[in-house]
Order: structure tokens, then C-alpha cells, then sequence
């Protein structure tokens, strides 16, 4: 906190709602950099996909629109094939 001189938002997050939409559990030190910070990017070069708060999750939201682009698409999932 004190290297980006920030303060914690302290985010009540339902964490048990989005790891049910995204189908697994979400490491602890991830789950605490969302509570902490929220959602946004480093220097305009790193982004984070995290939670403003509550069930909102910018990570769920993105695995279930590739997740329907694949659907529509199965051709793309060959890109991804050797990953998943």
C-alpha cells in the first residue's frame, strides 16, 4: 500500500457467489488485492480483473463472455486447446 501510496478500500466481497460463477476457488492473496484495492490498472499497463464489490467480478464476467464467444465460435478454441 505504501510503494503506490494508497489506501485499503476494505470491499466486502462475495467471494463464495463469484467463485460459483466461475466454477473454483480464487487464491487468498488474489481475494485480499481485491478487497484492498478494487479494480483497475498499474500504470496503464497492467490490468487486474477484480470486483468493485459485492458479486460484481470483472474475472467472471470476462471467463463467461469467452466462454460464449467459444460457443459461438468453436474454431477459436483451437488457440486455446494447448492451455486448457
Amino acid at each position: 500500500m505504501t510503494a503506490v501510496n494508497e489506501r485499503p478500500r476494505g470491499l466486502a466481497i462475495d467471494w463464495p457467489r463469484i467463485e460459483s460463477r466461475i466454477g473454483g476457488a480464487l487464491p487468498t492473496d488474489y481475494r485480499e488485492f481485491c478487497e484492498r484495492f478494487g479494480s483497475g490498472e498499474f500504470c496503464d499497463y497492467l490490468t487486474v480483473y477484480a470486483s468493485r464489490g459485492g458479486a460484481d467480478s470483472e474475472l467472471a464476467e470476462s471467463r463467461e463472455a469467452n466462454r460464449q464467444i467459444v460457443e459461438q465460435h468453436p474454431v477459436v478454441m483451437k488457440g486455446y486447446r494447448r492451455w486448457a
